[in-house]
């Protein structure tokens, strides 16, 4: 019993990752309807299949479009509340597994960015990102509600930086 749980953390050990993202939203500032907004973060392969979601505000899962599509309302092991009506500061640490509970594998990855306050055009884009065995950091351009993007990768360890 005991060596199997030593296994058991070592494998956890072993394969522990992690892709970290920080950004800001903020509300839109374009009348009265734009009070309050949605936002959805989510990881999909190079191919554009749903790994999972990472984060997910709001209140009626649907009208997030693209995130919905694509996850079918998933929210399995995200960071997720109701519809945000101010800015915030986002945290985000990913363990680098799937919504059931597999690793990922090596490979390229995009990382989704979804905006929209439920009645005119939603902000949207994709920045592409890597696991493999080296160490990084991102810092792409600010997006529509996004802003202050900072985003890193800590391979597994035992391997090269």
């Amino acid at each position: 019993m005991i060596l199997c749980i030593a296994v058991m953390l070592w494998f956890v050990k072993a394969n522990a990752q992690t892709f970290d993202a920080q950004f800001i939203t903020t509300q839109p500032t374009q009348g009265d309807s734009l009070k309050k907004y949605m936002v959805g973060v989510w990881v999909e392969d190079e191919y554009g299949k749903f790994v999972c979601t990472l984060l997910v505000y709001t209140d009626i899962k649907k009208e997030l479009v693209k995130w919905y599509a694509k996850s079918t309302g998933s929210t399995v092991n995200a960071i997720n509340g109701a519809t945000l009506s101010t800015t915030k500061t986002h945290y985000i640490d990913w363990d680098c597994r799937k919504f059931n509970g597999a690793f990922v594998p090596l490979a390229k990855y995009k990382l989704c960015l979804e905006s929209s306050n439920g009645k005119d055009p939603e902000t949207y884009f994709e920045i592409p990102f890597s696991i493999f065995y080296k160490q990084y950091e991102l810092k792409p351009a600010d997006n529509g509600n996004f802003s202050k993007i900072e985003i890193s990768f800590t391979p597994k360890q035992g391997k090269a930086k």
